[in-house]
C-alpha cells in the first residue's frame, strides 16, 4: 500500500513539472512577441527619423543648418525612454505571464489529508 502512495507521489511531481514546463514555454513565447514587438517599433521610428533627415539633407543643395554629430537632430527621446521602459518591465510581464498559464492549467486544486 505504501507502494502505491509513493507512486501517486511521483506521479504528481511529474505532472507538475510537465505543467510548469508548458506554461514556462507559453510565457517565452508571449514575451519574446512583446519584445520582437518593441524593438520592431523603435526600429521603425528610428528609420522615419532618419528618411526624415536624409529627406531634408538632399532637398537643399547646402545645409543652413549645422549637423549635429552627438546625434540625430529630431529624434524622439521620449520613444527610446519609452522603449527603455518596456524592455525593464518584461521580466515582470515574464513571471506573470508565467504564474498566470500555471495557475490555468493546474486548475482547481485539491487537498490530500494523510
Amino acid at each position: 500500500m505504501e507502494y502505491y502512495r509513493m507512486q501517486a507521489n511521483y506521479r504528481t511531481i511529474f505532472t507538475e513539472m510537465l505543467l510548469a514546463q508548458s506554461a514556462a514555454a507559453g510565457a517565452l513565447a508571449d514575451v519574446a512577441g512583446r519584445y520582437a514587438q518593441l524593438m520592431g517599433q523603435a526600429y521603425q521610428e528610428a528609420l522615419m527619423t532618419l528618411a526624415t533627415e536624409t529627406r531634408l539633407k538632399g532637398g537643399a543643395a547646402g545645409s543652413a543648418h549645422p549637423v549635429d554629430d552627438a546625434g540625430i537632430p529630431g529624434a524622439s527621446r521620449p520613444g527610446l525612454a519609452h522603449v527603455c521602459r518596456s524592455l525593464a518591465g518584461l521580466p515582470r510581464i515574464s513571471m506573470m505571464e508565467f504564474l498566470s498559464r500555471y495557475d490555468s492549467l493546474r486548475g482547481r486544486r485539491t487537498m490530500v489529508r494523510d
